[in-house]
């Protein structure tokens, strides 16, 4: 949700925004990812999806989509 409010004030972006987006940038660093890959034996492939109906500012749906490979 953080990532989403910044992205939607990209095009008219103010002080507090860019204030946002540095305290993203923190949390993020410090919470590293690693990225395995692994041989795949029996292939998996999975496709979540997740919406909210005018979660954003009462008039705005949000939606997500995520594949995972196992």
């Amino acid at each position: 949700m953080e990532v989403n409010r910044i992205a939607r004030a990209a095009s008219a972006p103010v002080i507090d925004d860019l204030l946002e987006l540095n305290r993203i940038i923190r949390k993020v660093k410090k919470r590293p990812m690693k990225i395995r890959i692994c041989p795949l034996q029996d292939p998996y492939i999975g496709v979540y999806t997740d919406a909210s109906f005018a979660n954003i500012g009462k008039t705005r749906t949000q939606a997500g989509k995520a594949m995972a490979q196992s």
